[in-house]
């Protein structure tokens, strides 16, 4: 025989009986009108005034003017009302009377001076409501550690959620008379609330098991699971008879139903009906007497059923529920957080119980800073019964799959990971990582060979996975592969110290055709062959010799390639700076043929400092190519005609030199030449033997 007893309490409170009686009633006459959120916490209800014309919206902007918006009992912050009034709205505000008195009195403190403590859930949308009837300042707190946290406060007002469970307020408002130097304390819980809550406690004391009925995300709900849950842990949530877990009700027991503010009466009596059917029980169930008396007040006694065996029916109550194996993972939602243990609807018979062991990775995490009701959550399905009927599930397990395969993948992609080595064996190292077993070859424990890997045993090693096989969990691994890339990382470092403009000093290790390698501080640079000198170098070893030390300026630096250009010239001065320093018009200077053109020859007069002898200044007679007197390398001697700084030309004379050097030689009698011999030779102006470094490139083009 089971008893079934019901409480006195159950249902709609008064505030959520007028909004549901408003919605109704405007619906039926506008066709159409619209909820601010839901107008209760019971999808059913909800789903039900939807089919009659009544919608929820969660953004007024969404609605256009002479709309009409009603608003929960919940309550809601005054930026609400302002945009209701914004846009045009036509506003029915359903707070409950209950709300409206907190928000008011939340408000007027808060003028005195206050700081305005709520006890209640921050997410919840009465707490957003009185909330914001502080202008944002108010603090919420929802636990008694919460409170500890809470730094000194001078003048504080503390007041509830309305729905908030009694014993868990008077808790907080203890601790804050410890942080506050002046604290007043405002029990603002619904009576309606405290009725329940307080009937919910008695029941759940006397009762084998309980039965809470109600919306899973509403908070009142919630909480009578939470009292009933802690003095019977033979307790379910259902928002239907199609969620209640009929097998694990006690055949020769007494069962309790509670219901929260949100439920309707007909879930109610459906609940008790079907379970009325089921345990065919052919007798009335009775009410509760009133619960207002101390917790030694007697429960008014229930008429008895028998409970006998409905094959039929328990098959077809079978088909509706899913079936579940250890190893599992199943997606559920959060009903209710007692204590450290989380409940979760995952569509089962039974709500499932996450641990407060199996919650997290963290051994030291909180059920609630994880978790909130309504929370969609993965869990692994770890015994089907823990032997009071609930489904025992982990958290913390599938956080280790999702970590294992992220590292797989991780590993997979080419990323380094730190073992122990826990054995040498023949032909390697062996080591575990994420519950998988790891060989390292020996031609892989170093970068060269190794003759006794017996020294590794018990070292930490950075490796890089060669192969993983997931299903045999196995790793093949290379330390060996780590060590290259640390050295060509440790290169690459030293490539990024250095700097496009930099002076450095180093030496030259090797001279090629091309240049000159020069150490310049572990790494090896560059100097081209064109960077050594501002003239023209056959070979490096012209300008430096291996083990020079040299002072170079750093040209470029690319640390992928692993390359450093530099450059010698480039801190040497260059020879146009200084040309009318060392060279005047009028001196006799040696310098070495360069190279031809048809129209004369350049001259080098120093490293990268070059002259033009102009065809007609190559001789003392007129010649037809500049080749039938001169050949590239011969060392001359040539008279400097002009010097041109601006255009970086000068013109130089070879006649002239042979000149002064006949008309020495001849006497001072001696008759001057006739003058068709003169007239023959002319000798052109001095402006058509100056150059550029420009015909010179032009001649090359040619």
């Amino acid at each position: 025989m089971a008893k079934i007893i019901e409480g006195k309490y159950n249902g709609f409170c008064s505030g959520v009986r007028a909004a549901v009686a408003m919605v109704e009633e405007k619906s039926k006459e506008l066709g159409t009108v619209y909820t601010y959120g839901p107008i209760i916490h019971n999808q059913s209800v909800v789903d039900e005034l939807d089919s009659l014309g009544a919608h929820v919206v969660e953004d007024l902007a969404a609605l256009s003017a002479g709309d009409t918006v009603i608003l929960r009992s919940h309550g809601v912050p005054p930026k609400v009302y302002d945009l209701c009034d914004q846009k045009g709205l036509n506003c029915i505000d359903m707070t409950c009377p209950f709300v409206a008195r907190i928000q008011k009195i939340a408000a007027e403190m808060q003028s005195k001076g206050y700081t305005i403590i709520i006890a209640g859930k921050a997410d919840h949308p009465e707490v957003i409501g009185i909330a914001g009837f502080c202008h944002g300042k108010a603090i919420i707190v929802s636990t008694p550690g919460e409170a500890q946290a809470l730094h000194e406060i001078e003048r504080g007002f503390l007041l509830a959620q309305t729905t908030f469970i009694k014993a868990d307020f008077l808790a907080i408002a203890e601790v804050l008379k410890t942080k506050c130097s002046d604290l007043t304390v405002k029990d603002t819980i619904c009576s309606s609330t405290e009725n329940r809550q307080r009937e919910a406690g008695e029941l759940s004391r006397r009762c084998d098991a309980m039965v809470v009925i109600g919306g899973r995300h509403s908070s009142n709900t919630a909480k009578l699971f939470s009292i009933c849950k802690n003095a019977c842990k033979n307790t379910q949530i259902v928002e239907s008879y199609n969620d209640l877990n009929i097998e694990i009700l006690p055949i020769n027991g007494i069962i309790g139903i509670v219901a929260g503010a949100s439920t309707p009466q007909r879930s109610i009596r459906e609940v008790i009906t079907r379970m009325n059917e089921t345990l065919n029980n052919t007798q009335n169930i009775e009410e509760t007497a009133t619960v207002e008396a101390p917790v030694e007040a007697e429960v008014a006694p229930v008429q008895e059923a028998e409970l006998s065996e409905q094959e039929s029916f328990e098959r077809d109550l079978e088909k509706t529920m899913i079936r579940i194996r250890p190893g599992q993972v199943k997606k559920g939602t959060v009903v209710s957080i007692v204590g450290d243990d989380v409940y979760v609807n995952i569509g089962y018979k039974a709500d499932g119980i996450i641990p407060q062991a199996e919650l997290s990775l963290d051994p030291k995490a909180v059920a609630s800073e994880l978790f909130a009701i309504g929370d969609e959550v993965s869990v692994e399905i770890v015994k089907v019964n823990d032997g009071e009927g609930n489904v025992l599930l982990s958290k913390k397990k599938v956080d280790i799959r999702a970590k294992e395969k992220e590292a797989i993948a991780e590993l997979e992609g080419g990323a380094a990971f730190e073992v122990t080595v826990k054995q040498a064996v023949k032909g390697g190292l062996l080591a575990e990582y994420l519950n998988a077993r790891v060989f390292i070859p020996a031609s892989h424990v170093a970068e060269r060979y190794v003759e006794n890997i017996e020294e590794f045993v018990g070292k930490k090693l950075s490796v890089k996975a060669l192969e993983v096989d997931k299903n045999r969990r196995r790793i093949v691994a290379s330390r060996k592969d780590v060590l290259k890339e640390e050295a060509i990382a440790k290169r690459k470092a030293k490539y990024a110290a250095f700097e496009a403009g930099q002076r450095v000093k180093g030496v030259v290790r090797r001279l090629t055709d091309f240049g000159a390698f020069t150490d310049i501080g572990g790494v090896d640079g560059l100097i081209h062959v064109t960077d050594l000198s501002w003239g023209r170098v056959r070979h490096p070893e012209d300008i430096v010799k291996v083990g020079d030390e040299v002072e170079v300026e750093i040209l470029s630096v690319n640390a992928e390639t692993e390359r450093i250009a530099l450059g010698y010239k480039q801190l040497q001065p260059k020879p146009w700076d200084t040309a009318m320093e060392r060279y005047m018009p009028g001196d006799i200077i040696e310098g070495r043929v360069d190279r031809m053109a048809p129209f004369g020859a350049f001259v080098e007069i120093e490293p990268g400092l070059f002259g033009l002898v102009h065809i007609s200044q190559v001789a003392t007679r007129r010649i037809e190519k500049v080749e039938d007197e001169l050949q590239v390398g011969d060392v001359i001697t040539v008279k400097v005609l002009d010097i041109n700084p601006e255009n970086k030309r000068i013109s130089l004379s070879r006649r002239a030199v042979l000149q002064e050097a006949r008309a020495a030689q001849q006497p001072v009698e001696e008759k001057e030449e006739p003058e068709y011999e003169r007239e023959r030779f002319v000798i052109p102006p001095v402006e058509e033997t100056t150059f550029t470094i420009g015909d010179l490139f032009k001649f090359d083009a040619e």
